[in-house]
């Protein structure tokens, strides 16, 4: 099968892959999804504060690697430093890339900052760093939730939240959930471990939106 993309160029499309969009919240989601998918993982990410200014051209990177339909591509980036509109301006071109290539979206809507770095939070748990569950997601709503109400109800669309996966009901630690095992490498981006953690229910969800 051959699928042509909107630049002219032309590639097999015998193996679908995953592609990963956004900034170094992207890049951590590679090698979960392409252990998740058992594919590879065509990525295209800058600096998060890089992305934020030049994110359409990295759109038009993505357009240039031949797209073809039925691939998924992964949105991940660091929501809290964007404003509401020019998130929401992100969201749009993406749809727009995702319906014209026939593509189907799996967008992680949150992410969120502990006030210093494990090594340097308590090992109590909740640990001094630790951030109430409800302020996180009441953060990244401000940031996300116009967009999200705008394409939350597109078949291509698989929304996955993390404070439901990473988080416990009263707080986001840095801890993994119900251990005292770290699963952050900074401030704000997961681990290995925390990744191998969070697969399970990864898989779930997409074996239930018909990606697996």
């Amino acid at each position: 099968v051959l699928d042509l993309s909107t630049n002219g160029s032309m590639r097999t499309c015998k193996e679908s892959r995953v592609l990963v969009l956004g900034d170094m919240q992207g890049m951590v989601r590679t090698y979960q999804m392409s252990r998740i998918f058992g594919r590879k993982a065509i990525v295209a990410t800058l600096p998060a504060n890089d992305f934020i200014a030049g994110w359409s051209n990295v759109i038009q990177t993505m357009e240039a690697k031949a797209v073809c339909s039925g691939e998924s591509l992964v949105l991940s980036v660091d929501t809290l430093l964007w404003t509401s509109p020019k998130y929401a301006k992100l969201v749009d071109a993406v749809m727009d890339f995702v319906s014209r290539h026939h593509l189907h979206l799996i967008w992680f809507p949150e992410s969120w900052h502990f006030p210093d770095l494990p090594q340097k939070c308590s090992d109590q748990s909740p640990s001094s760093c630790a951030l109430q569950t409800k302020n996180v997601k009441a953060n990244n709503l401000a940031i996300f939730g116009p967009a999200v109400d705008k394409y939350k109800n597109r078949t291509d669309l698989t929304i996955i939240y993390d404070t439901d996966y990473r988080c416990t009901q009263d707080y986001c630690d840095y801890w993994i959930p119900q251990s005292r095992t770290p699963g952050y490498r900074d401030s704000h981006l997961t681990n290995w471990l925390m990744s191998r953690y969070l697969e399970p229910f990864y898989c779930a969800i997409l074996r239930q939106a018909g990606l697996l």
